[in-house]
């Protein structure tokens, strides 16, 4: 009989209707059309037979979210068949998995029994990005669960995504984590790409129908990646697409399965060249770092207030190339440096499961990015000699000229000397080293005097580097004990070849900042000459024109004033949102501006990267710029912060744990989380507009998690 009803439906005018209008093109609704002439063909019907699911819970699932791209399931479940989570009649339950397998939202319609728990929700993630991997593209996927387990009903791409480009922050959130201004666009990051990755990929796949010259887009001022791109670059080497993510933030492959073709061959080939050739860099890297400090030397003297402009956009391009060679060094760094630790971690795991193996890194950032905190704390210690109301007003950052009153004391007076050792040592770091529009520590000495002024004041005891290297020294002995003679050889000189690449990676990033200042400091000059020449009104609207702009304002003046004031207003307005971690669009050029995602409701954690061990709990404090006064944290307050620096370093001292949204476990923020041995949990997305200023939370930097207590939740 349910035969003979589908057998009958091929002759009915609501699927006659259908055909027309299919093959008319048309769009609309069927209702109210007047039957047509009958078809010229009869219909061929397949007849579909199968067993009733009696379903518990059923849904959607999306591999992708289909609003922005973004690499994570999103599941919705409702009680029963499901017809009425459909039309729209009942609110579902709502969970979302990210890319390293982890539940993100729980947001059950009633909170006292949620459809799904967390290993159901995470089964059915695993089975949904299965089907995208087979299909070999984002996946719609309608489910049941019935006493057996999950049913796949049906299965069709995300209509929403289908032949769109996807872009996402996060494969540079490290490199460009901050707002980019014209001119360091088109300068440094179009250089990147340009030197660096473009070369890169073309080498390994000879691929002209892929433009590695787009690869990169500027969107609401932040930097964007063509993931498709990349994605379609490492699947056609055999990659997982998402292998960057992989390495540095234990991302889950996705791995799109390619059947083998000879003229894969070549690929593979220039593919183990170039591995060869990062893999065997340790012995040029030493050399690198010094022929690099030679070469930038020469520019660390120079006066540029007296140089014309000719010879001023000379050396900005002779800094940008040095600092593309830069760039390179240090993503073939962190490639070795990952791997390695990849490999480590591993081992440790398997031979001592409880071991932590951050603390087996723990004690070698002391020589990297920490040396400009220790040399604060040595200024600290000189002046705890001041009086203390003096003391008490530098640390609270109030206006006053601090070289005047520390003049008319011995004390003052050496203090004021080893402070100006300091700025001639470090005083070229900025909250982002990455960008010289930043303005670096000696330009604003403020922060800095207040920061050891605090450092001074303190009775919180500071980590002993003592304590540090015992406790890294009794793991290490745990972790060898648990290998044989073969295997501990092997662990030996992984762990020395990973701790001699993580001080590499530091003394490249120190460099760099030093490059950006030194391209700042040629910038700035040229700033100036173009408004003593009324082009423009201030000598760092420099920063707001394009390249190729500020050549043209010095060939032919334009006054472009008017130019730089809009771009100002511009980026003003865009650090005033957070625009979403992934966008798409139907082609290279960028998507149309856009508000900042609505804020989750019904968050009860947020998850990330474990980056240094323990459990704080306390009140979450908001910091977007370590420069400006009126952070004055505690040990009981969390640091929750979209990236961090070198320059981040002296904020992240007064916390007792630390949350950031971009980072893996050999990040900045992971080692220095470490070395003041206060727990951080790193690559958590968008944690500084999910988590409310002063919100009590719970950091768990050993499992990666960030709890939301409920009593704070509005």
């Amino acid at each position: 009989e349910a035969v003979r009803r589908v057998l009958a439906s091929a002759f009915s005018e609501r699927l006659r209707a259908y055909v027309r209008k299919k093959a008319s093109g048309e769009k609309g609704p069927d209702r109210d059309r007047k039957p047509g002439p009958p078809l010229s063909a009869p219909l061929a019907l397949a007849v579909v037979v199968q067993s009733m699911v009696r379903a518990e819970v059923s849904g959607v699932a999306f591999s992708a979210d289909p609003l922005t791209g973004q690499n994570d399931v999103v599941i919705e479940a409702g009680a029963g068949l499901g017809e009425d989570l459909v039309q729209g009649r009942i609110r579902p339950d709502r969970y979302r998995v990210d890319s390293r397998g982890a539940l993100t939202v729980s947001a059950p319609a009633n909170p006292s029994s949620p459809l799904l728990g967390e290993a159901g929700v995470l089964a059915l993630a695993g089975l949904v990005r299965s089907i995208a991997a087979l299909s070999g593209s984002p996946q719609d996927v309608e489910w049941a669960r019935d006493a057996s387990g999950f049913r796949v009903l049906q299965a069709r791409p995300i209509a929403s995504l289908a032949g769109r480009r996807l872009f996402s922050r996060k494969l540079v959130s490290d490199m460009a984590p901050g707002l980019v201004r014209p001119l360091v666009w088109s300068t440094k990051y179009r250089s990147m790409v340009k030197n660096v990755l473009a070369p890169t990929f073309k080498a390994l796949l000879k691929a002209p129908d892929l433009d590695y010259s787009r690869l990169i887009i500027r969107f609401h001022s932040r930097v964007y990646t063509d993931m498709t791109l990349v994605g379609q670059s490492f699947a056609r080497l055999g990659f997982p697409v998402n292998y960057f993510d992989m390495i540095h933030r234990e991302e889950k492959a996705e791995r799109v399965k390619l059947p083998f073709r000879l003229k894969m061959l070549p690929a593979f080939f220039r593919l183990g060249r170039l591995a060869l050739r990062i893999f065997r860099m340790a012995r040029k890297v030493e050399p690198f770092i010094e022929s690099h400090d030679r070469k930038i030397d020469a520019y660390r003297r120079k006066d540029w207030r007296s140089e014309p402009p000719e010879a001023l956009l000379a050396d900005l391009d002779r800094l940008n190339a040095l600092h593309a060679d830069a760039q390179w060094s240090i993503i073939a760094v962190a490639m070795n440096m990952a791997v390695r630790s990849r490999f480590l971690r591993r081992m440790i795991r398997r031979s001592v499961p409880d071991a932590n193996p951050g603390d087996l890194i723990k004690g070698y950032g002391r020589s990297g990015g920490l040396a400009p905190f220790e040399a604060m704390r040595e200024l600290a210690a000189t002046a705890r000699a001041l009086d203390g109301p003096l003391l008490e007003r530098i640390a609270s950052g109030d206006d006053l000229d601090v070289a005047a009153g520390l003049a008319g004391s011995d004390p003052g007076r050496r203090l004021l000397g080893e402070f100006d050792g300091f700025m001639a040592r470090y005083g070229f770091l900025s909250a982002n080293g990455s960008d010289f529009s930043e303005v670096p520590w000696v330009e604003n000495p403020r922060s800095i005097w207040r920061t050891v002024a605090r450092i001074a004041l303190s009775h919180e005891s500071s980590p002993s580097p003592e304590a540090a290297e015992a406790h890294r020294e009794e793991v290490f002995g745990l972790v060898r004990a648990g290998l044989g003679p073969v295997r501990r050889r092997a662990f030996d000189r992984l762990h020395r070849s990973t701790v001699r690449f993580i001080g590499w990676r530091e003394r490249i990033s120190m460099l760099m900042s030093e490059d950006s200042y030194l391209m700042r400091r040629c910038t700035l000059a040229l700033g100036r000459t173009l408004a003593e020449r009324g082009v423009l009104e201030r000598p760092e609207g420099v920063f707001f024109l394009y390249a190729d702009e500020l050549r043209e304002a010095f060939a032919a003046p334009t006054a472009p004033a008017a130019k730089v004031a809009a771009r100002q207003a511009e980026l003003a307005a865009d650090a005033e949102i957070d625009p979403p971690e992934t966008v798409t669009t139907d082609g290279w050029n960028a998507p149309p501006r856009q508000p900042a995602p609505s804020r989750e409701t019904g968050l009860d954690f947020l998850t990330g990267v474990g980056g240094s061990a323990g459990i704080v709990r306390g009140r979450a404090r908001i910091v977007h710029d370590p420069a400006l006064d009126g952070h004055r944290l505690t040990r009981q307050d969390v640091l929750v912060v979209p990236f961090t620096d070198i320059g981040w370093t002296p904020v992240m001292a007064e916390a007792g744990a630390i949350v950031a949204e971009t980072g893996g476990q050999l990040s900045h923020t992971s080692i220095i989380a470490r070395e003041f041995g206060v727990p951080a949990v790193v690559s958590v997305r968008d944690a500084t507009r999910l988590i409310r200023e002063g919100q009590t939370v719970t950091v768990d930097g050993t499992a990666g998690r960030v709890t939301l207590h409920p009593e704070e939740k509005t």
